[in-house]
């Protein structure tokens, strides 16, 4: 996924002013540490202009994040536009308290999402509903999430190539 090797955050992560080492936990409230608002847009702004660049090559991409905030969204939506490419929102949920007890339950991960992060992503999400996007249900098994995730980014079918469109150029 494009985002998954995309650092483009503070070093010091936790409040102390210690840089915490690559590939260590660095945890710390939610919108501090690694995510504060101005990184985290700094990062979506990264994000989009790494997709559009790929986007521009004739690439697929997976923009794999929260998109918790509209505004992010509308970024999002824009790139596709410029790039002349269909967006496919796709908004992954589970009940709160399965998601509370997959967090204790994680195997060792470098993620720092706890409960207290969960929770306000979760009233952030409320905050700036998401109406555009799939909802994928993800309580159930890995298949079926998966199942209707690529429902979701390949309407036409699995073996069904999407309609081709030539891009729309403005007159000099």
């Amino acid at each position: 996924m494009l985002c998954s090797s995309l650092r483009t955050g503070p070093t010091s992560t936790n409040g102390t002013g210690r840089a915490a080492p690559p590939g260590h936990h660095a945890p710390a409230p939610f919108e501090q540490g690694l995510y504060p608002a101005e990184w985290t847009g700094r990062t979506y702004d990264t994000l989009l202009t790494r997709a559009a660049a790929l986007l521009d090559m004739g690439e697929s991409v997976v923009l794999d994040a929260t998109w918790t905030a509209a505004e992010h969204r509308r970024a999002a939506r824009l790139t596709a536009q410029r790039c002349t490419a269909d967006l496919a929102e796709v908004h992954c949920e589970v009940p709160p308290e399965l998601a509370a007890a997959r967090l204790v339950t994680r195997d060792d991960t470098l993620s720092d999402a706890d409960s207290a992060v969960a929770d306000a992503l979760a009233v952030r999400a409320r905050s700036e509903p998401w109406s555009e996007a799939t909802v994928v249900d993800t309580s159930g098994t890995l298949e079926r999430a998966a199942s209707r995730a690529v429902a979701a980014v390949r309407p036409y079918g699995v073996g069904q190539a999407a309609p081709f469109r030539r891009s729309y150029l403005e007159p000099d």
